[in-house]
């Protein structure tokens, strides 16, 4: 699951805030979500599945410029990362991150008044299983 792989990748990164697979909890205030969306048609020919991810990052109620920082480093992070591995132990073999976006961008305050930002990416996954041979 690409969500859980990213969880755990992210979840080692000094300097971020706890990271959650398909869920932002009410606590703490800073926090980041990765959650899967809906994707495109995989490519057959070549086995490779293209997956989409949405990650949340949630700060505080005050300046909203630490959370976009996270936000920030999460996207610098992701975006054009190009493994052609696994990005944890067991994980899928992912071939290429592309952020669809050119910055992670303010979806709002939550009904705390915390700031919210975005960032949406495409993962191509390598999967055999839908190659054609």
């Amino acid at each position: 699951m690409i969500t859980a792989d990213l969880v755990e990748y992210l979840g080692t990164v000094d300097g971020l805030p706890a990271v959650f697979c398909e869920v932002l909890p009410e606590t703490p205030d800073s926090v980041v979500g990765v959650y899967t969306r809906a994707g495109s048609p995989p490519n057959t020919a070549a086995g490779l599945e293209r997956k989409a991810v949405q990650v949340l990052v949630r700060g505080t109620a005050q300046d909203g410029r630490a959370s976009y920082t996270i936000a920030e480093t999460i996207y610098n992070l992701l975006h054009r990362l190009v493994p052609d591995a696994a990005l944890v132990t067991g994980g899928e073999h992912v071939q290429q991150i592309m952020a669809n976006n050119s910055g992670p961008y303010h979806i709002g305050r939550d009904a705390k008044g915390r700031h919210e930002w975005s960032i949406n990416f495409t993962c191509w996954v390598w999967n055999p299983a839908r190659e054609i041979s």
